[in-house]
């Protein structure tokens, strides 16, 4: 891989892992535009500790907000707020840990076809064009209300999360965007923008981990893969801090449904051109 694609894969990688776009359909994409046949287990890990940073970053306040609480509880040995996000987590994330395990690889083989990916891009374009609906205006994921947040979420039904939890399971489909179907499935069940999308991005950190680690195990780095390596890393973070900033702000706006109109044409380029 050459630095100018390792930094176009980057970023590529970064803005669509938050954005309701599919990161994993948008690699398909690129990759077949650029005539790269070869996945790149090492690149892949990079790019996904550093889209891992980009939420630690973005989203600090409210994690250690939660961490704080949890800590506390523990230490008090009570159920307070703290351990119910937890559960929250732990419900959300169980889904696509089992999908995961089992089912990855097939996943990536099966549907990694753009033809495929481009059927799954309509079918996130229609979920992110319904959540308009069931959108409210209760701007959206402020960081300076992270607490209202993180307690808003600690008394919402636990088979919620675990509903969000079985939509990002199937998002590990290329061309099924993880944060817009996540993020709209809350939605759907009648969560504020504000906690769709903290709950989105907090399964993301479990969910990129996981991802990261599955593949540390195939790393066989050289000196020059290093450096070209280390051009994906920082386009990775800072299109996805980017990429993170910029889909809080949407769902404030309550307007996940504008990438609609972007992922149907993109659907039909997998359709007649790839």
């Amino acid at each position: 891989m050459s630095r100018f694609e390792s930094i176009l894969l980057g970023i590529v990688q970064g803005l669509t892992e938050f954005l309701p776009v599919s990161s994993s359909g948008h690699l398909v994409v690129v990759q077949k535009l650029l005539g790269i046949s070869h996945h790149d287990i090492q690149f892949d890990v990079v790019v996904h500790v550093a889209t891992l940073l980009s939420v630690l970053t973005i989203l600090n306040k409210p994690i250690f907000y939660y961490l704080k609480l949890l800590f506390r509880d523990l230490g008090e040995f009570k159920y307070g707020s703290g351990v119910s996000v937890s559960i929250h987590l732990i419900l959300g994330t169980v889904p696509t840990a089992i999908v995961g395990l089992t089912f990855r690889e097939y996943f990536e083989t099966a549907f990694s076809e753009p033809k495929i990916v481009g059927v799954f891009f309509l079918v996130t374009a229609i979920i992110l064009y319904i959540s308009r609906r069931f959108s409210q205006m209760d701007q959206g994921m402020n960081l300076d209300r992270s607490q209202e947040t993180v307690e808003e979420l600690a008394r919402m039904p636990f088979f919620k999360s675990f509903v969000v939890g079985c939509s990002q399971a199937i998002a590990i489909a290329p061309g099924v965007s993880r944060s817009g179907t996540t993020i709209a499935v809350g939605l759907f069940q009648g969560m504020s923008g504000s906690v769709s999308a903290y709950l989105s991005f907090m399964l993301a950190i479990p969910a990129i981990l996981g991802a990261s680690l599955l593949e540390l195990k195939n790393l066989d780095l050289s000196v020059v893969q290093i450096e070209t390596l280390a051009w994906g890393f920082g386009a990775a973070y800072f299109s996805g801090v980017v990429g993170l900033w910029g889909v809080l702000k949407i769902v404030k706006q309550g307007r996940l449904d504008f990438f609609a109109y972007y992922l149907i044409p993109l659907a039909l380029l997998c359709f007649f051109y790839l």
